[in-house]
């Protein structure tokens, strides 16, 4: 072989291995950019998360400088996402010495911290904290705040009825591993009545379970029992150690029957949407996602589950003229607390136009900062068009009552129906019990179809034009065609 060809045949072999690292590169660019999509999707679903939780979640560094605030911390703590940020570290809201350094350092997590905290409003809050080591960008520390304020608030009721059980005004009864009841308070005489049951006896099957379940798990469990015309809530709390379980019970009738009051309230409401057509909204000003009630996706064109459920797609089925108004008067509320109340088109999937009636107004957070807004929706379009016809009536009584004389009256009449009606030509025709014509009007017609026209409708009371009007059409008889 010659060098010549021994030197192209290098080239190409050398031009192959080239295309194949070109390839090998693009691919591994291509492999980071969708890392990086996919990296930036996963935080915004975190972010999203974090939004819709109530624990607060902080991560800072070794000294308690943030380096990540929940979106959500104004739940518990009243601040906002930038007061917070403001304040750069973590002890100005969980105080100092949270926990020990060193024991973190060793352990790597320390679990169920209580800490008592002050909101921006000045009030207590009572929060477990989870602290644990992290290596997140500078992150190195991980903050997971719950607020129990209201389980501690509990907690501590049921351990001070719990001390003195025969004083307590709500039954109290302690129960063997056996199901043997062992004691029973004053109270608790109609709810063993009801289990035909007493001191010294077994408890009814139906409930053994919850006790055993309660004993094995170590945990309380929760059951309720209708007790003549009383409704209860049982807690199942075990003492494992004793091998018995605490009964607290307490008299929820007043909750229960205000819950079925409020159900048969909500039945009520959408029966009255329903009737009315009206329909209730739920806009998150911070999302944009809008929930709408079952009533105004069929109100706007759709069919069930079809709306895009946000504000940009309700924006889309607003009338074009009209879409400028609605932002200016949401924005307005929004930003003002001006009242939100306006009539405005929708444009339905299928070309329709419809008037509706909107109003509704802002809910704010502590800081005044609006979050969400509520309203309703209700179609207006046959209100609308008996209003036209009723400013129409209106209309033509005043100019009746402008005149004295037919020939005037069916000139003005003839003029105004000309522009209501956007035609060309107009007429206006008065026969009397003999079939004469004493009185007319007409604007746009030929004369001589005019008067051959009415000829025909003195002769028969029959021609296109008046079949048209009666709905009924027969192309044997004349009309007036677009030539005349």
């Amino acid at each position: 072989m010659s060098e010549e060809a021994m030197t192209r045949d290098q080239l190409l072999i050398e031009l192959a291995q080239a295309r194949q690292r070109i390839a090998e590169l693009d691919k591994s660019e291509t492999e980071r950019m969708c890392a990086v999509e996919a990296l930036r999707s996963s935080e915004q679903l975190h972010r999203l998360t974090l939004s819709s939780i109530s624990d607060a979640v902080f991560i800072t560094d070794d000294r308690g400088a943030f380096t990540f605030i929940c979106p959500n911390v104004d739940v518990i703590f009243g601040y906002s996402y930038d007061k917070v940020n403001a304040f750069g570290n973590i002890s100005r809201l969980l105080g100092d010495d949270l926990f020990v350094p060193d024991e973190l350092g060793a352990t790597g997590e320390m679990r169920n911290i209580e800490r008592e905290v002050t909101d921006k409003s000045g009030r207590m809050h009572s929060l477990l904290v989870n602290v644990k080591r992290v290596s997140i960008n500078h992150g190195t520390v991980l903050y997971s705040c719950r607020d129990i304020t209201e389980r501690k608030k509990a907690k501590w009721e049921v351990e001070r009825l719990a001390r003195f059980p025969n004083e307590n005004p709500n039954p109290v009864l302690r129960i063997s591993r056996d199901g043997i009841i062992l004691y029973s308070n004053k109270a608790s005489f109609p709810l063993l009545n009801a289990w035909q049951c007493r001191d010294g006896r077994p408890l009814g099957r139906p409930w053994r379970g919850y006790l055993l379940d309660a004993l094995n798990s170590g945990h309380s469990r929760q059951a309720e029992a209708e007790c003549g015309d009383k409704i209860f809530s049982l807690t199942f709390t075990p003492l494992v150690d004793s091998h018995y379980v605490n009964v607290y019970a307490l008299d929820i009738t007043s909750r229960k029957r205000a819950e079925a009051a409020l159900k048969r309230s909500e039945e009520r409401y959408a029966l009255a949407q329903r009737a009315a057509n009206i329909g209730s909204w739920d806009w998150d000003i911070r999302t944009g996602a809008l929930y709408w009630s079952e009533r105004i996706e069929p109100m706007f064109g759709f069919g069930r589950g079809e709306f895009g459920a946000s504000y940009d797609a309700f924006l889309e089925c607003v009338h074009p003229q009209d879409r400028q108004y609605v932002i200016e008067s949401i924005n307005v509320c929004v930003k003002y607390g001006k009242e939100y109340a306006i009539e405005h088109r929708i444009i339905r999937p299928d070309g329709t136009i419809r008037w509706v009636l909107e109003t509704g107004d802002v809910i704010r957070d502590v800081t005044e900062k609006a979050i969400r807004m509520l309203g309703v929706v209700q179609d207006i379009t046959e209100r609308k068009r008996l209003e036209e016809v009723l400013q129409v009536s209106h209309r033509f009584v005043e100019i009746a009552n402008r005149h004295t004389e037919m020939g005037p009256l069916l000139d003005d009449f003839l003029r105004e129906l000309k522009t209501l009606a956007g035609c060309e030509a107009v007429g206006i025709r008065i026969l009397d019990m003999e079939g004469n014509i004493p009185y007319q009007a007409y604007e746009g017609f030929p004369k001589e179809f005019y008067d051959s026209e009415s000829f025909l409708s003195i002769e028969s009371d029959h021609c296109m034009c008046i079949n048209v009007v009666k709905g009924t059409t027969d192309p044997k008889l004349p009309f007036c065609a677009a030539g005349g």
